[in-house]
């Protein structure tokens, strides 16, 4: 085996490793906005039921 060979099977072990770290944080990332998107409309749902009734709306 060459020395260029090496290399080049080297730097691509590497981009294969660098594609799947990028897989995981895009996978980490959109479950964090599902997660967000989600806690965000819990929030408006309870903001629209509580009509400023509840003491944490009159604090607004």
């Amino acid at each position: 085996m060459t020395k260029w060979m090496r290399l080049r099977g080297g730097a691509i072990e590497q981009l294969e490793k660098a594609r799947s770290r990028l897989r995981k944080v895009e996978t980490e990332a959109e479950q964090f906005r599902v997660n967000g998107y989600s806690e965000i409309e819990r929030e408006k749902i309870g903001h629209v039921h509580c009509r400023g009734f509840c003491s944490h709306c009159k604090e607004i």
